[in-house]
């Protein structure tokens, strides 16, 4: 299974979380425990520095661009000494000059010809306490068809046209506890044959289950032991009667979610879509689109790494506005990653630049189970500095960055030159370990920040 989870990787309170369920006795039916969302060729850069994914193209490393933003003060490139201004990374004939940065990360499919529905069918489930029913059953009667959402966000692996299947509206009361394992249960009685409410299950189906808040699903933000910090969905996939594999989503309803989410319905409509886009696009969790072709950063995220994670742990999310007043979660575009100017999360955020701040680490190290990659050896109680270069696809004002761990996670120290920047900087970054890791190994990311609305990651690798 895949959870959802908004955040809780970077010590702060999670989101949604993608792949399977985990009961509170450890056990997960899926496979992946909920724990806090091939390649293509690039495409044309983006007007404006909007980030949106046009028609594909040539690629390339620059973006047209009006010019800098208002009150530049210089040229933002000091490499890391004091101040920089507004970005002004403009060149003649209005192209703006991306920093430079690391490759972003691919999708990678598990099982060739697996894992992705042609032509998905979503059918919600819902119970008598759920606060949002109506709202929830408009955002998905149009998920397929507001603005290019569908298309962006998921139509590129291959994944069909989005049809909105028949609601199942409950009469029986939602249990005040519940786990993993007896959702798959439950559902998979609802799916023998004999609850004709519940239709024909098949290959495309996928069903959303959406719980009040009054139920506490093991391990999500809705559990009152995660005192509000757990996911707050996942999905995995069950055996029908009818013997079809027939994909499936939960979702919890909490009051908040995250560092962003401050009320229940906008947590829903996140966590729904979440789901749905990943579910479609790695139908039995590992089959499909669910790992990337980049350590140290698929290290970091352990196991959460289907296009929503990676979108999600950005908190990257995009509300449509007008008569679609939702909230959604993105997805992770390979085109748009391959591009590398290009904001990889679809739809791009109007207005917004995508921005990053990634580590230089200087050394190819080995991380079992997850191949090499770059990293830094450095011996427990001693420290090392290394290069942190600031990027974004448009100007912006300075942006601020940090190094975190995840969740009581002590073992490393960070101290900065400075902690703001924009476009094309170069900061520096000593990392102190303070303890060793498992297996000798610490992981941390870097982030960067605008006013706390778009925080992208970028993760790096200690070993001792």
């Amino acid at each position: 299974m895949r959870t959802l989870v908004l955040g809780s990787l970077l010590i702060t309170a999670s989101v949604v979380a993608c792949g399977s369920s985990s009961d509170s006795q450890g056990t997960s039916p899926g496979g992946d425990t909920p724990d806090a969302a091939s390649s293509s060729s690039g495409t044309s850069g983006s007007s404006g520095g909007s980030g949106q994914l046009p028609p594909l193209g040539d690629g390339g490393t620059t973006t047209e661009h009006d010019g800098a933003s208002s009150g530049d003060s210089g040229t933002g490139k000091d490499a890391g000494g004091g101040d920089a201004g507004s970005d002004s990374s403009v060149g003649d004939g209005g192209l703006f000059q991306v920093g430079a940065h690391p490759k972003f990360p691919l999708l990678v499919r598990g099982t060739p010809n697996a894992g992705v529905m042609k032509a998905p069918v979503i059918i919600p489930i819902f119970f008598p306490g759920f606060d949002h029913t109506a709202q929830v059953k408009e955002q998905l009667s149009k998920l397929g068809t507001i603005a290019t959402y569908w298309r962006d966000a998921v139509s590129e692996y291959g994944v069909g046209a989005y049809t909105y299947g028949t609601p199942v509206d409950l009469t029986e009361a939602a249990p005040k506890t519940i786990g993993g394992n007896a959702i798959a249960s439950w559902l998979t009685a609802k799916l023998n044959g004999t609850h004709p409410e519940f239709g024909t299950p098949t290959s495309e189906s996928m069903y959303v289950i959406y719980y009040p808040k009054t139920t506490g699903i093991s391990g999500s933000c809705s559990d009152p032991a995660q005192n509000g910090v757990g996911y707050g969905g996942y999905h995995d996939a069950l055996q029908a009667a009818n013997g079809a594999t027939v994909a499936y989503g939960v979702i919890a309803e909490c009051d908040a979610f995250g560092p962003t989410i401050t009320n229940s319905l906008d947590m829903v409509t996140v966590a729904g879509s979440h789901e749905i886009i990943e579910a479609v696009t790695d139908t039995s969790p590992g089959d499909g689109y669910a790992t990337i072709d980049q350590m140290p950063l698929d290290v970091f995220l352990q196991g959460n790494e289907e296009n929503g994670d990676l979108c999600a742990v950005n908190h990257s999310f995009w509300r449509p506005g007008g008569p679609y007043p939702y909230l959604l979660s993105r997805g992770w575009s390979n085109k748009a990653a391959a591009a590398g100017n290009l904001d990889p999360c679809q739809p791009a955020l109007p207005d917004q630049p995508y921005i990053g701040a990634a580590p230089v680490m200087p050394e190819t190290i080995s991380v079992p189970g997850s191949g090499s990659g770059p990293g830094i050896t450095i011996a427990v109680g001693q420290s090392k500095t290394v290069d942190v270069q600031l990027w974004s696809t448009g100007p912006t004002a300075p942006f601020t960055v940090a190094a975190k761990q995840h969740r009581g996670d002590t073992t490393l120290g960070f101290a900065w030159n400075k902690t703001t920047g924009v476009n094309g900087d170069v900061l520096k970054l000593t990392i102190t370990v303070n303890s060793a890791g498992s297996g000798k190994l610490e992981t941390f990311a870097v982030t960067a920040d605008i006013n706390g609305e778009h925080t992208p990651i970028w993760a790096g690798v200690v070993k001792n």
